[in-house]
């Protein structure tokens, strides 16, 4: 008989740990005015490189776009890209990160 691992052990605003070893962390992360990069940090560093997922938060800015890079178990870094308008605006970006905690 195979026993699974179900449901989660640990959770908070920003992160939830899952039994079977899947770990998900998430937020919002605020990009200056006068800056083209970001780096979200997680809470809690990944065993092993996470996918990373990360959306624009702003209105009026149809040409920009995010690219990230630099992506390992401790984070990732977040680009803005195709800026017509320079980047004297503040801006956020949501992101999600999905890996194993073990």
């Amino acid at each position: 008989m195979v026993t699974m691992q179900i449901g989660v052990t640990e959770s908070s605003e920003r992160y939830t740990k899952f039994a079977d070893g899947s770990f998900i962390q998430c937020g919002v992360k605020d990009i200056p005015p006068g800056q083209h990069k970001t780096t979200v940090r997680y809470d809690i560093p990944f065993v092993s490189q996470p996918i990373f997922v990360a959306t624009p938060n702003w209105v009026n800015d149809s040409n920009v776009s995010l690219v990230t890079g630099g992506n390992n178990k401790d984070y990732c870094d977040v680009y803005i890209s195709e800026d017509t308008y320079g980047y004297e605006k503040a801006r956020q970006c949501h992101w999600v990160a999905i890996g194993r905690w073990k």
